[in-house]
């Protein structure tokens, strides 16, 4: 059953009543009123924040809305990331990836000149992250022996979230095909990451032989066996050098990565194979 859609867009005096085009079962019959509309973006759609109410609901979401008028590329774009949230990223919605509240096609009459547009309704999830991926936090946490805090590991959250989505999204048999740090954003808190915009995504079978972890030396891209996931693991800059000791000292073949703790030295590993 086709789920309707008050939409309110800030250049409009009255909302616009339009009806999905593809199903959303857990939307069935229910109408969506998206309003208290501001402008947030724009690439290639227009992206704007906003309130949705579902009925039945006694809590408004917070929410955006993607749209784009009279654009083919942008709506077959459109059109491709709706049928990847619809079925491979289904899953991952409200923990991964941003929860799909339905694809519109509707139209508007301004100056006397009708416009048709196409728009997505997804939950709201955060801000962009605002520096490259490589300089998310610090390379290495250093933790004196003397200390209470029981963190002696890398300063790698943010970095570790966002390769953990993408293995995830990988496991789902989605390529993103075009992350950068825009398409990551930081849910309020800072406790959780979300992907988004797959527009350039495909189904993708992932050949991944090896496990991402932040203490193992960069892998040989033949080795790693997918080029989106090592590609990402070289922009966030989660391996260390290769390096190896001798009975007299520790040699690196570029930059030095070195942890301390408890007066032991710890250093980088291969990458261990995935079961």
């Amino acid at each position: 059953m086709p789920t309707l859609l008050n939409l309110h867009l800030p250049d409009q005096s009255t909302p616009i009543h339009v009806r999905s085009i593809t199903d959303v079962s857990s939307l069935d019959g229910k109408i969506l009123t998206f309003r208290d509309t501001t402008f947030l973006a724009y690439n290639s759609c227009t992206v704007y924040k906003g309130k949705l109410h579902i009925s039945g609901s006694t809590v408004d979401k917070d929410a955006v809305c993607k749209l784009t008028r009279n654009n083919r590329e942008v709506t077959a774009q459109m059109e491709n990331e709706v049928a990847i949230y619809n079925e491979q990223l289904k899953g991952l919605q409200d923990s991964v990836v941003p929860v799909y509240y339905g694809l519109y096609k509707g139209s508007y009459e301004r100056d006397r000149r009708v416009t048709e547009f196409l728009c997505i309704i997804l939950e709201h999830c955060g801000t962009p992250i605002n520096v490259e991926f490589g300089r998310l936090s610090a390379p290495l946490k250093y933790v004196a022996p003397d200390s209470s805090d029981l963190d002696f590991c890398l300063i790698f959250a943010p970095r570790l979230k966002i390769i953990d989505c993408m293995v995830d999204i990988h496991k789902a048999g989605v390529r993103h095909g075009g992350l950068w740090e825009r398409k990551v954003l930081i849910t309020p808190g800072g406790d959780a990451v979300r992907i988004i915009d797959f527009g350039l995504a495909s189904v993708h079978q992932c050949r991944r032989r090896l496990k991402m972890g932040i203490n193992h030396y960069v892998p040989l891209k033949g080795d790693f066996g997918c080029d989106e996931l090592y590609e990402i693991g070289e922009a966030l800059d989660i391996w260390t050098s290769r390096m190896y000791c001798t009975p007299s000292q520790l040699r690196l073949t570029h930059d030095m990565h070195i942890l301390y703790f408890y007066d032991q030295m710890f250093v980088t590993r291969p990458p261990r194979r995935l079961n």
